[in-house]
């Protein structure tokens, strides 16, 4: 469209647009859809010590901040002249002149994150799909999500149903816990191939899924199943909070629909030193069917 415009502009011989910027701008925004951020990866496969290992390297810029990106290096580079480390005189290629380190300093001024994955030092779901941003979640978070055997973490929860009749009927269909102001939660995490069985309990009612981390297509995405439902779900740590977004689903293995994904605001958090985890799900068409939030903290092996 920017393209159609301007040479409609030299066509006619119309003056500037560029006092419009603010309305395009405007426009853009409004019109936008998805989420508003981009990345890149670069993926490296190679062997140590005899066995193929793979390494990559993520980014992740959110908003207007993406194309920021290339004209930093002017910025980086002009930086390091004023620290004294003036660049060498005559023609040469220029990939040693800025390393990761530099941009760090200016990702750091923006909401521009960037991360190494590792596979083979990767263990746990939680560790593989969040690579090195792991070792940024709170304190509880990380115990929460870094234990490899069988654990249970307790606590309380309250819990709100819709009483609309789909998603009455969704929620008995997958176990989901009856309306409550507070309940007594218990999670059980268990080790299974290729992933972890999450056991929840909320006063004596149980229901069960299994995470594990995606492949193919949902590669750096959590996959969760209930029953024959499977979410993929992208991790995002922000401001202290990791939250799980909704990218594809499938029934029994089947891809289903965009407009049809399931979805809710749901993240966990730190708060006065204790796991917190508020989760909403809804559908399009049935709207809100089950939400739940509360704390939790180990339980003492006896």
């Amino acid at each position: 469209m920017l393209n159609w415009i301007a040479h409609a502009r030299a066509a006619l011989k119309l003056p500037s647009f560029e006092p419009l910027s603010p309305l395009f701008y405007w426009v853009l925004n409004l019109l936008k859809h998805g989420e508003h951020r981009g990345g890149m990866f670069i993926h490296v496969h190679g062997s140590a010590d005899g066995k193929p290992t793979e390494k990559s390297w993520h980014m992740l810029a959110e908003g207007d901040d993406g194309p920021y990106i290339p004209s930093m290096a002017i910025e980086a580079v002009i930086r390091k002249v004023l620290a004294g480390d003036k660049p060498k005189i005559g023609a040469r290629s220029a990939t040693k002149e800025l390393e990761l380190s530099d941009y760090a300093r200016l990702f750091e001024e923006r909401p521009i994150t960037m991360g190494f994955r590792q596979s083979q030092d990767e263990k746990t779901p939680f560790r593989q799909v969040l690579g090195s941003a792991f070792d940024l979640l709170p304190s509880s978070l990380k115990a929460f999500h870094s234990v490899e055997c069988e654990q249970t973490w307790q606590g309380q929860a309250e819990v709100r149903r819709s009483r609309g009749f789909f998603a009455s009927l969704i929620g008995r269909m997958f176990g989901f816990p009856q309306a409550t102001k507070a309940a007594t939660v218990s999670v059980t995490q268990l080790p299974a191939e290729g992933g972890q069985d999450w056991i929840r309990t909320f006063d004596g009612k149980t229901f069960k899924s299994s995470l594990k981390a995606g492949s193919g297509k949902n590669s750096h995405l959590m996959v969760e199943q209930f029953g024959p439902v499977k979410v993929a779900l992208a991790l995002v740590l922000e401001e202290g909070k990791l939250r799980f977004i909704p990218r594809r689903w499938s029934l029994y293995s089947i891809p289903m629909p965009g407009f049809l994904l399931p979805r809710g605001n749901t993240f966990e958090e730190e708060k006065d030193g204790r796991f917190s985890f508020d989760v909403e799900i809804s559908a399009p068409f049935v709207g809100h069917i089950v939400s739940y939030k509360g704390t939790l903290e180990p339980l003492a092996q006896g």
